[in-house]
């Protein structure tokens, strides 16, 4: 039995890239695989966070997923949730969503919004682990996910400590509303950020 042919990624041509910026006025953007990823996590999380459509979010949050467990595959660094839950389990709407067959016009599908929430956590702790650091949104939604969304007791609570700004306790955060936790602590997350670049 022969083995099927992977089909190989190409890039955008360069002639296809002037003829599409012709078209819509507009300009390459380049960046690295890190970069998409930062891009992709935190608009996702962004996304979450403002209560936005949970597909559009499952798409996001699933294709840096399975990017993250590809990468860490070797090194043991990919998504820890992956060891649990099969990763095509995790990602099973974003499969339905990305391939279709022809004519299969009214299939449907279902995704409980919970899955995006341990998608984006899991992912933003491989990211971590790969890359060395986290955004500051994703320090926000690694506080906001160990304090509001994790069993409520002692223990939980001082691991939710851990994730939160330096001299930030967890009473000072507990009743503001998700729009207001993500403003807050981002903004806390982004002076600590460049307090430690700058050491």
């Amino acid at each position: 039995m022969s083995k099927k042919r992977k089909k190989r990624r190409q890039k955008f041509s360069e002639r296809s890239v002037k003829a599409m910026s012709r078209l819509a006025g507009g300009e390459l953007v380049k960046t690295t695989r890190k970069g998409a990823l930062v891009r992709i996590i935190d608009t996702a999380i962004w996304l979450w966070f403002l209560d936005k459509d949970p597909f559009a979010i499952h798409l996001l949050a699933c294709s840096a997923y399975n990017c993250l467990c590809d990468l860490g595959e070797k090194a043991e660094l990919g998504p820890l949730l992956q060891k649990k839950l099969p990763r095509f389990q995790m990602t099973a709407v974003y499969d339905f969503l990305r391939h279709a067959s022809p004519n299969q016009l009214s299939d449907s599908v279902e995704l409980p919004p919970v899955v995006n929430q341990w998608i984006l956590f899991y992912a933003a702790h491989s990211f971590a682990h790969l890359f060395g650091g986290l955004t500051a949104l994703m320090c926000a939604f690694g506080s906001y996910f160990s304090l509001f969304l994790t069993p409520e007791d002692s223990k939980s609570r001082k691991v939710a400590e851990a994730f939160l700004p330096d001299g930030v306790v967890v009473d000072e955060l507990i009743e503001l509303s998700k729009i207001e936790f993500l403003n807050k602590v981002t903004q806390m997350f982004i002076v600590e950020i460049k307090r430690d670049r700058a050491k």
